[in-house]
């Protein structure tokens, strides 16, 4: 298993803007993966998910389907990249 290479990004579903407010905020996360086809030796599958959650560069909370990904990929092995959301349509 590896990390995937599509371009992913997110679009807030409920205003973010307070935080000192504890009510959820929702996102959609969404990723494309490039037109290129895998070679017969990558076989790639679909393996599952993680989502992290970063404030000011610190960890503040991560889940995973199938959570073993946790094990997997612990969160100081993996880069920490701005976000670059997929464009959304102008209201």
């Amino acid at each position: 298993m590896k990390p995937t290479d599509a371009r992913v990004g997110y679009d807030w579903l409920t205003p973010a803007s307070d935080w000192a407010d504890a009510t959820p905020k929702y996102l959609v996360a969404t990723y494309v993966r490039p037109k290129t086809q895998p070679t017969l030796s990558e076989g790639r599958r679909y393996g599952g998910f993680i989502v992290r959650v970063y404030f000011d560069g610190q960890l503040q909370d991560d889940r995973a389907t199938p959570p073993e990904l946790l094990t997997l990929f612990p969160a100081g092995e993996q880069p920490v990249s701005p976000p670059n959301p997929v464009p959304t349509p102008l209201h």
